[in-house]
């Protein structure tokens, strides 16, 4: 007979409670996706580079009406915080988006 073992999924907020016990680094480089800790693939130069060229020609592309993010985490829900390599995100008066992150 099989055993059946089933997922533990992990939100946001535990998922960062295991950053700050030390249990994840920065160089555990990883992202929360659908409750699961997945590693990131380790960028090689040639996908650097073409994320360097984009985000030239999106900043200038978009000047000042939108925001150019680069590998910074966007919050989904709370089971999923990805850190896309690049995303486009709405322009926010004042600080920004210095008190959470931003949601689709």
């Amino acid at each position: 007979m099989a055993v059946q073992l089933k997922r533990r999924l992990f939100t946001v907020e535990e998922y960062y409670k295991m950053a700050e016990a030390g249990i994840l680094t920065p160089e555990s480089k990883v992202e929360l996706i659908n409750g699961e800790i997945i590693r990131m693939s380790p960028s090689k130069s040639e996908h650097a580079n073409a994320i360097n060229l984009l985000v030239r020609e999106l900043i200038i592309a978009i000047q000042k009406k939108a925001m150019v993010s680069v590998q910074n985490p966007i919050s989904v829900n709370e089971h999923s915080e990805p850190e896309p390599d690049i995303a486009i995100l709405r322009q926010k008066q004042g600080k920004g988006y210095r008190s959470h992150h931003p949601r689709p």
